[in-house]
């Protein structure tokens, strides 16, 4: 953590220093970074974002994922960035980025190349031999998974609005692919798997063919209802408008003595009545034609337009918050 009376001096965090050397001999261990964060998590290890958290009095992250649990996990990318900090070996490494001053502050990450280290600026916890050894280990375990390019394959439209019921947390849409085509993608929720309290989760297809059925049956109007609803409120408008003539006429009649106050006042009432009545149902009609869309195939664009999230369990949907 910073010296709070020097900014370019890091002072150890005593409650949590232990972790990071534990997470080093994990790793020289034989665990693999997923592993690691499972050991840790099942241990209760405290996560740097929860001791942030208690250093500072508030969590600074804490809007940027949406999920109906507080307390956070560790994870195989939290692991790795502890893992490759060199911070840890007592050398403060800065110039790492910048900020443009004609892009509107964008962050330029600059090369290894371009950073600048000043070694044995601060207390190390771990050695500089345990630290490359580690680098090493996780050189020789990375690997290509696949051939080309996952992003090119197209992922489900429901991908981005389906959270866990149990956690809150997105699903992950894992697609696997041979190279040539993508072969399936699978569901499954990374932070109950991280605490192993994982449960198997509807294929995705099935998936979208039940959003896809639900979406179709709330929503849905064909050209025919379409040009039904048009046509009502049509005659609706043309009703009210009958009526505003009818009570411009029975005035007159009243005023030229043709009908008595209380009949007109008795009439003017139930013109009143008639015409909320058509104008509730021309208003209803505007929300249904708002609503109302044509729904042939599930697009992401479908999705976005009438739903906010998906929630999921192994048993299939669990809710849906709509727009």
């Amino acid at each position: 953590m910073k010296d709070p009376e020097d900014n370019y001096k890091l002072i150890v965090d005593e409650k949590v220093a232990d972790n990071i050397r534990y997470m080093f001999q994990l790793i020289l261990e034989g665990h693999t970074l997923n592993e690691t964060a499972k050991i840790l998590n099942s241990e209760g290890v405290i996560t740097a974002r929860a001791r942030r958290k208690e250093i500072k009095g508030y969590d600074a992250y804490a809007n940027r994922w949406e999920s109906t649990v507080e307390d956070t996990i560790w994870s195989h990318s939290m692991v790795r960035r502890i893992l490759k900090n060199e911070t840890y070996t007592g050398t403060f490494v800065f110039n790492k980025s910048s900020k443009s001053k004609l892009d509107g502050g964008k962050v330029i990450y600059h090369p290894k190349e371009e950073w600048i280290r000043i070694f044995d600026n601060h207390e190390a916890l771990i050695s500089k031999e345990t630290f490359d050894e580690v680098q090493e280990i996780l050189k020789s375990r990375h690997k290509n998974s696949f051939i080309g390019n996952k992003s090119k394959y197209k992922n489900s439209p429901l991908a981005t609005f389906v959270r866990c019921n149990k956690c809150g947390y997105k699903i992950r849409f894992g697609k696997s692919s041979n190279g040539k085509e993508l072969i399936g993608i699978n569901l499954y929720c990374y932070y109950c798997r991280m605490l192993e309290q994982e449960e198997k989760l509807p294929h995705y297809k099935e998936l979208e063919k039940e959003v896809f059925r639900i979406l179709k049956d709330k929503f849905h109007t064909d050209k025919t209802e379409k040009k039904k609803l048009l046509y009502e409120q049509k005659e609706l408008y043309d009703r009210n408008d009958q009526l505003s003539k009818k009570k411009r006429i029975e005035f007159e009649n009243y005023k030229f003595g043709k009908i008595s106050r209380e009949d007109f006042v008795e009439i003017k009432n139930h013109i009143q009545e008639s015409d909320e009545e058509n104008k509730e149902r021309i208003q209803a009609i505007d929300e249904e034609l708002k609503q109302a869309g044509s729904i042939d195939n599930l697009t992401e664009d479908i999705v976005r337009k009438y739903i906010k999230t998906i929630y999921i369990s192994g048993k299939g949907i669990e809710r849906i918050e709509y727009q």
